[in-house]
């Protein structure tokens, strides 16, 4: 009986690649299947062949197990096959023994904004000499949680390729609405600009990347520096909203997110003819113009907290403005896909900004 159960709990297991997750523990589940799902497809790989080659304990029980690992490498298959430069190629155990943590050295800066404390967690880009880029990390949690910290291991990879990065804070919705966080994350922008030389920044090179939420709040804080005549190079935006009037329109009480509450708690109002200019206001889509710097986008297909719609309908924006822009849709990513830093999205996150990056 437990030898019958088994191949049927790795092929329920297995749909969670494939099937929609409605609650936040089925969100957190397919976050771990489809991220760590290779090693479990390794293991029913190898049942299957034992299975179908002894014929034991049922020669059906080798073709569930063989249909469950096919479900769980669909992820690393995806990011294997990539269109990707010859540099950005990632050897098959590379996938299964990824690196480590690199080291850098990190600070804290003390920064007040109107008497507020709002600290920066700055990772020095290892290597001496000349001034070095700087990223302006800014982190997601739906504009009500979250801090500087958060997966911070991608910090310390990009200081280790020769990157400045600061990690900064923002106060949160609802204690705080729109335009409050951008406001926050502009002013340390501006202290850390006019410091460049107490840090080794390159004023010359800034770039704004964030997740989910602190995508949105990179964008427009990219775009207010750019109108302040600072030279920003680029926008990488993970996940995130960029269509808040759609994300309101298409919500449902079902969702694990659900848009109304969110984003109606950040602005402080609900969406209606006479607070659709704020929306508009808060989101990308509509703010984008000429001057925009290039962007690169990373979305999953299969995210149900934030839509790709929200990164296809800016990129579509982007082109018709004739701005460069690139987008890549990882097929079976879920929200939150470079949770861990070790799995294969992950992996191929770091070298695609890498890349965006060394492109100036």
């Amino acid at each position: 009986m437990t030898s019958g159960l088994l191949p049927i709990l790795f092929f329920v297991l297995s749909l969670a690649v494939v099937i929609p997750a409605f609650f936040s523990w089925g969100w957190m589940l397919k976050l771990t299947v489809i991220e760590w799902g290779h090693w479990l497809g390794l293991a029913c790989l190898g049942l299957s062949l034992i299975s179908l080659a002894l014929r034991r304990p049922a020669f059906s029980h080798g073709l569930v197990y063989f249909i469950a690992a096919f479900l769980f490498f669909l992820p690393l298959i995806d990011v294997m096959t990539r269109d990707m430069s010859s540099a950005d190629k990632t050897a098959l155990l590379d996938f299964f023994f990824p690196e480590k943590v690199p080291d850098a050295k990190k600070s804290t800066i003390p920064f007040q904004k109107s008497g507020l404390d709002l600290p920066i967690d700055f990772y020095s880009g290892v290597g001496p000499g000349t001034p070095r880029p700087l990223v302006i990390m800014i982190y997601g949690g739906s504009w009500t949680k979250g801090e500087r910290t958060d997966l911070s291991e991608l910090n310390y990879f990009l200081a280790n390729a020769g990157f400045n990065v600061a990690a900064v804070t923002y106060r949160l919705a609802p204690a705080v609405h729109f335009p409050g966080p951008i406001e926050d994350v502009s002013a340390a922008t501006d202290f850390l600009i006019e410091n460049s030389a107490t840090w080794n920044i390159d004023p010359a090179r800034i770039y704004f990347m964030g997740r989910s939420a602190g995508g949105q709040i990179a964008e427009l804080a990219a775009l207010s520096a750019v109108k302040k005549g600072n030279s920003v190079k680029g926008i990488i935006s993970l996940y995130a909203p960029a269509d808040l009037i759609w994300g309101v329109e298409i919500t449902s009480p079902w969702q694990i997110i659900n848009g109304e509450v969110t984003i109606g708690s950040y602005l402080g109002v609900h969406l209606d003819d006479t607070s659709r200019k704020l929306y508009e206001a808060a989101s990308p889509v509509f703010q984008v113009d000429h001057q925009t710097p290039r962007h690169l986008l990373i979305h999953g297909i299969s995210d149900e907290l934030v839509s790709i719609y929200h990164s296809r309908k800016l990129t579509a924006r982007l082109r018709d403005l004739g701005r460069p822009v690139a987008l890549e849709e990882l097929r079976w990513a879920t929200h939150g896909f470079d949770y861990f830093y070790q799995s294969p999205n992950s992996t191929f996150l770091r070298k695609r900004v890498l890349r965006f990056l060394a492109e100036d």
